[in-house]
């Protein structure tokens, strides 16, 4: 997939000075591979709590794969709380990644304008 793609930068001329890997696996996996080939920047995104990617690190050997390309990441966007803590947990030794909480899809003026658009809640007589 990454050296597809490599030759398709190469042939169209595209520019660019950052790589996006969608997810851990396998679109960060080949991700790493075209940043480190260009020489730019190199970004994932983190949706899902590390359960799955803790029994791929375990049951299937990928840890030699995954501690490389989280050690040579620039920033990591995690999508959720539980995440943003979790993740430098995860991470090998000597690995320092910007850990960035990136709040997925959340419109908080459109928040604001729902709620102040309702009507007052009426008071009840417990309080």
């Amino acid at each position: 997939m990454s050296y597809q793609a490599i030759r398709l930068i190469k042939r169209t001329g595209c520019r660019f000075d950052m790589v996006h890997g969608q997810s851990p696996y396998p679109s960060a996996l080949a991700a790493r591979i075209i940043s480190r080939h260009f020489k730019v920047l190199f970004v994932v995104n983190l949706r899902d709590d590390l359960s799955h990617l803790a029994s791929l690190y375990e049951s299937r050997g990928s840890k030699k794969y995954f501690d490389p390309m989280f050690a040579s990441l620039s920033a990591i966007f995690v999508h959720g709380p539980v995440l943003f803590r979790d993740v430098p947990k995860f991470l090998p030794r000597g690995a320092h990644p910007n850990i960035v909480l990136a709040l997925n899809g959340v419109d908080f003026e459109g928040i604001e304008k729902t709620l102040t658009s309702l009507d007052p809640t009426p008071s009840h007589a417990w309080g």
